[in-house]
């Protein structure tokens, strides 16, 4: 498959198992650092808190267990487990199954909560390919891998801005009592984001062109606007608001597609047409990477990195930065 990513490739087509590796991938690099460990222990009592705040809404019991929040399976043996060794499993069950389906990660003998919510936000959401700008500018990586991009107007300090979020529940409040099916999927999609707030994830496979996953959002933002519904610019949650970066792929099925749910099978072909950015927007991206950073950075030439440095000194020049970039600032003569 690493063939078919290279930036060479105008148009990638992957099978299904490949895009499934792809998620994998990504989800497994999203929760496989110690900073997971506290939130993937919350997991283990998300649903009985999620009936309780239904139950403190006025539901019933039995109303809450019927809800779109209720329990879809038992975890078994995680009750004594210390977080990290909840973590372990986690990461055992993703491994051990054979795709992200949430549905098979339940039916896996090890399955935790973890494990299935979070298969559920790389199941629905979609992959992206995007090239660097074909001019002054390169990708860079960072030793953390994988960085990602939270909600336009988080300030260094404010973890979250749940603007997704609110616009779901807005949504939900407005046409949520007209169209009941709109109003299941409108609470489905509340429940991702209550936990998963990033616009999108990436990760550079060469100096050229990175992997990204998109949040679920921008795909039902997409499907809202199909049907009419008012749905904020993109500008009001990403720092990049190009419609093409956020459109998802296209796929041709072998067979006929007759209900809401995609049904998969051998020969399927998912297709994916990389979008190169522009130097702004390659610069943005490395800034992020930039700014999300252990120990070491990778780059392919000084040269191909030097406006995005200087950019990340720009956007940091109101803030204390949390990276000190001062000697490569003197190296590449930016002042």
């Amino acid at each position: 498959m690493a063939s078919k990513l290279l930036a060479e490739q105008k148009d990638i087509v992957l099978s299904w198992d490949e895009v499934m590796l792809i998620k994998k991938f990504f989800l497994l690099s999203t929760i496989r650092t110690e900073d997971s460990l506290g939130e993937l222990a919350k997991e283990r009592s998300f649903y009985d808190d999620m009936q309780t705040f239904l139950i403190g809404l006025g539901l019933s019991k039995e109303e809450a267990k019927a809800s779109e929040i209720s329990v879809p399976f038992v975890e078994v043996g995680t009750k004594d487990l210390s977080d990290k060794e909840y973590c372990f499993r986690t990461l055992r069950c993703i491994l051990d199954a054979k795709d992200i389906n949430p549905e098979t990660i339940a039916k896996t003998p090890n399955a935790t909560y973890a494990a299935y919510r979070w298969s559920y936000v790389m199941y629905i959401g979609f992959v992206a390919f995007w090239d660097a700008s074909p001019y002054k500018d390169e990708f860079v990586i960072s030793d953390v891998g994988m960085t990602s991009e939270l909600e336009t107007g988080c300030d260094g300090e404010t973890v979250h801005d749940h603007k997704k979020l609110l616009f779901i529940i807005k949504t939900l409040s407005k046409y949520g009592p007209l169209n009941k099916d709109l109003a299941n999927y409108l609470t489905f999609q509340s429940i991702n984001q209550t936990y998963f707030h990033e616009n999108f994830m990436m990760f550079p496979s060469s100096a050229k062109r990175m992997i990204v996953f998109i949040n679920p959002f921008f795909k039902f933002r997409l499907e809202t606007k199909k049907i009419g519904i008012d749905v904020p610019s993109l500008s009001s949650f990403t720092n990049i608001p190009n419609e093409n970066l956020f459109s998802a792929n296209d796929v041709e099925y072998k067979k006929p597609q007759l209900g809401t749910i995609p049904e998969h099978s051998i020969g399927d072909k998912y297709v994916y047409h990389p979008h190169k950015l522009s130097g702004y927007e390659t610069r943005y991206c490395n800034s992020l990477f930039l700014d999300r950073i252990y120990q070491y950075l990778g780059f392919s030439s000084l040269e191909k990195i030097k406006r995005s440095v200087k950019l990340y000194r720009d956007l940091n020049e109101h803030y204390e930065p949390r990276v000190d970039y001062t000697p490569l600032y003197n190296l590449l003569g930016i002042k």
